[in-house]
């Protein structure tokens, strides 16, 4: 997480009022395995959505 130290990205999300809030990859894996185990027709409905 060295982005997190950068004084330039720190200053952009501040001037565009966005919070910098990394997420860890154990995190983002078991976000990946909760949208990969829902049902096929949800799924589905979001490839529809998002193209």
């Amino acid at each position: 997480m060295k982005a997190m130290t950068d004084p330039a990205l720190l200053d952009e999300t501040k001037k565009k009022r966005l919070e910098a809030d990394p997420s860890s990859g154990d995190e983002v894996e078991a976000l990946a395995k909760e949208s990969m185990s829902q049902p096929p027709e949800i799924i589905e409905n979001m490839k529809k959505l998002l193209g």
